[in-house]
């Protein structure tokens, strides 16, 4: 089952590479990576394959912890 992430990130490509290296460390497996530019703030869409590793809501609590994203909401 895939599900999604959607969340505002700042600091752009740094954030997104410290984002993206922590997740693989936590062994998520992501599916799918997708980053809008808004003016300061960038939008990134994050798909998770979940019968491949963990869940999306765990990956949202990680990411929360770590302020590694703002705004998040899971579809």
């Amino acid at each position: 089952m895939k599900r999604t992430i959607i969340g505002k990130m700042e600091k752009g490509m740094d954030n997104l590479i410290k984002l993206t290296t922590s997740l693989r460390r936590k062994e998520f497996y992501i599916s799918e990576l997708e980053i809008k530019e808004f003016d300061i703030n960038n939008s990134i869409k994050i798909t998770f394959d979940e019968t491949k590793g963990h869940t999306a809501d765990k990956a949202a609590l990680y990411l929360k912890k770590f302020s590694l994203l703002n705004s998040i909401q899971i579809n």
